[in-house]
């Protein structure tokens, strides 16, 4: 994240403060990486959404698992638990 704050801070000073059409060259190697990705990602579009989407049902899956795990505080620690005290009367 402060990566990319100071690229787009250097970026934009660099753009103000140079004429019309021009740049820096490390602003141009930049550009040229995002046109790089943005191409691949662009020529492999389904495999891209293939692994996207199987990290998404992933973390749902997880999700739901997770969910449906039993507690430790649920499970009666013995015959003579809360549950069974109801039943018969005791609940104090």
């Amino acid at each position: 994240m402060i990566v990319a704050g100071a690229y787009i801070t250097w970026f934009w000073i660099d753009d103000l403060s140079s004429d019309a059409g021009e740049q820096s060259e490390a602003v141009g190697v930049i550009e040229r990486w995002s046109a790089t990705l943005t191409n691949w990602i662009d020529d492999h579009s389904g495999m891209v959404g293939l692994v996207l989407g199987g990290l998404v049902a992933v973390a749902v899956l997880a999700t739901v698992l997770k969910r449906f795990e039993p507690n430790d505080d649920e499970t009666p620690s013995s015959p003579g638990d809360r549950t069974t005290a109801i039943r018969h009367g005791d609940a104090r």
